[in-house]
């Protein structure tokens, strides 16, 4: 857990999210903060990636946005991140949260993905003791909350680097084979790697592969 500039995380999500959600159509905005917040970069990163993804998966018209409000009286921040799709409904807003529970995926299909996603958040965020919450209903959209201490801005020297960049430079020119079934997860990682320099190819299994 150390201090960390909440926007050089939102500047990744801006990178590996806006393409997908421009290919859908949809209007993927990021709102630039100043805010300082005590927590563990990684684990963070992940929450935060994986509430984005989500909202630009069940968003099929509109936009998905990320903001950070001003902090509270109790001195935390709070991440929201929203979107204008399917919604759900209440009597759900408790069974979302458990292992491979998806609401209107009965049949279970793969390309829906697997259910864990916000089990996986709801599990991190404990671990890191930020709340988390939603609001959200039917046909309204989403809006998911996650309060995240403040902390005290530091000298640039002691940012904490999400992405090494020596590896990075490494990576230039690098031939990279991705095996995803689920496309929303392929298209995102292959993204990422494609903006670090390296030539990514993409198959759904080992056969096609």
């Amino acid at each position: 857990m150390v201090p960390l500039p909440l926007n050089a995380i939102f500047d990744q999500l801006q990178q590996a999210l806006a393409p997908l959600a421009a290919e859908k159509g949809l209007r993927f905005r990021v709102r630039p903060t100043q805010q300082w917040v005590h927590s563990d970069p990684h684990l963070l990163q992940r929450i935060l990636q994986n509430l984005a993804a989500n909202a630009v998966r069940y968003t099929e018209r509109g936009s998905v946005l990320i903001a950070c409000r001003a902090p509270t009286a109790s001195g935390h921040v709070r991440i929201e991140v929203w979107d204008s799709g399917i919604g759900i409904a209440p009597e759900h807003h408790g069974q979302i949260f458990r292992e491979f529970f998806q609401v209107g995926n009965a049949q279970r299909e793969r390309a829906k993905g697997l259910g864990l996603g916000l089990n996986i958040v709801e599990r991190t965020a404990g671990l890191l003791s930020h709340r988390f919450y939603l609001r959200s209903s039917l046909g309204r959209g989403t809006r998911f909350t996650l309060e995240v201490p403040v902390a005290t801005p530091q000298s640039q020297s002691a940012v904490p680097e999400l992405v090494d960049t020596v590896a990075l430079a490494s990576l230039q020119g690098v031939k990279v084979l991705v095996i995803e079934d689920d496309p929303l997860a392929s298209e995102g990682l292959g993204g990422l790697l494609s903006s670090w320099g390296c030539s990514v190819s993409s198959a759904t299994s080992v056969r096609e592969a």
